[in-house]
């Protein structure tokens, strides 16, 4: 497996930070890519390293030291990657809402009045 994963490490990872960029309104920034098969097994993960995420204000909505995209292991073998679950490490969230109500965290484009991604915990 871990041969696996250092072949498509580059792809994979390139994959994932497209899938996220789709979503977003403002692309979000790297430092560097890992590909996991084993530290979150039985799904694999891709690990974005020193992730910056923009709000919709110009400013930073989420800095994250470590954020893991877990995804099924065949989706390495596939041209598109479904990401099944994010898990962030070592952030912090800069959440603001202006007086008239205006966040600066509506930073995902919507499909048909819904949001592409569902958020169903934080902690």
């Amino acid at each position: 497996m871990l041969i696996v994963a250092q072949i498509y490490e580059d792809k994979i990872g390139v994959m994932a930070v497209k899938s996220i960029n789709k979503l977003l309104k403002a692309p979000l920034t790297v430092e560097y890519v890992d590909l996991t098969l084993i530290q979150t097994f039985p799904k694999a993960s891709v690990i974005l390293n020193g992730v910056s995420v923009p709000d919709t204000r110009g400013g930073i909505l989420l800095n994250a030291k470590t954020m893991y995209l877990q995804f099924g292991i065949m989706s390495i073998f596939k041209d598109e990657i479904d990401i099944q679950s994010v898990l962030v490490s070592n952030g912090s969230l800069n959440v603001l809402t202006d007086k008239k109500g205006v966040s600066n965290y509506d930073v995902f484009f919507r499909q048909r009045n819904k949001r592409i991604l569902k958020i169903r915990k934080l902690s």
